[in-house]
């Protein structure tokens, strides 16, 4: 276990945040993820509140939040073992990762809700529902999915 006290707090308690995502036992970074099956994923979660609410009410489905940033899925985790839920994991890794992460056809659903937006035309590539994502999202989805 990481003490978060041993960090030191920076304005924004970053370091902080870290020590807390790596203390659950709900959070995995993208190296330490197995390569598994989930029936859902949201992708860019953020603080993964809309997925610690589906889990709660989806007991019988596996959730998996991901985004790149523990700072903010730590925020969901915890909000997740005080909810007492088993049913929910939090992944920091990147969209472009996922293919590692998970079985291909083993996702039932995937959210993408309030991704960034990239208005800029360069940055196009970086959008969450570029042609690129959307091959890896198709290629992770179940018939039917």
């Amino acid at each position: 276990m990481i003490d978060p006290k041993e960090f030191v707090i920076t304005r924004k308690r970053k370091k902080y945040k870290f020590a807390k995502f790596a203390n659950s036992p709900l959070c995995f970074e993208y190296e330490q993820w197995s390569k598994s099956v989930a029936d859902v994923i949201e992708v860019g979660a953020g603080t993964a509140l809309f997925s610690v609410e589906l889990a709660a009410r989806n007991p019988d489905k596996t959730f998996v939040a991901i985004d790149d940033k523990a700072d903010r899925l730590q925020k969901g985790a915890y909000a997740a073992e005080e909810k007492g839920l088993t049913n929910i994991r939090f992944l920091r890794a990147r969209a472009d990762q996922l293919t590692d992460c998970f079985q291909p056809g083993s996702i039932e659903t995937i959210w993408l809700t309030f991704a960034d937006p990239f208005p800029k035309r360069r940055s196009a590539g970086r959008r969450m529902t570029h042609p690129t994502f959307l091959k890896i999202y198709q290629s992770l989805l179940c018939q039917g999915g």
